[in-house]
């Protein structure tokens, strides 16, 4: 479970969209790369947020985190 059930956010869907692409804007904005690991205790397995992050951009590197590399 993402948010407790009395949090107003319990039931919204969306929110990691939001903050990866709020993410990314700003990384793209200062010319960063962004590195993270697709692991979830959430409802995607693994492999789904691998596809995701891969969607969003990012490369799988040797190890078990991913890199989506700096834009201008």
């Amino acid at each position: 479970e993402t948010f407790p059930p009395e949090s107003k956010y319990h039931d919204v869907q969306g929110i990691g969209r939001f903050l990866m692409d709020s993410l990314l804007a700003v990384a793209d904005a200062k010319g960063w790369s962004v590195a993270g690991f697709p692991y979830t205790s959430g409802r995607l397995d693994n492999g789904d947020v691998a596809a995701w992050m891969k969607r969003k951009g990012f490369i799988e590197q040797k190890g078990d985190y991913m890199i989506r590399p700096a834009r201008k």
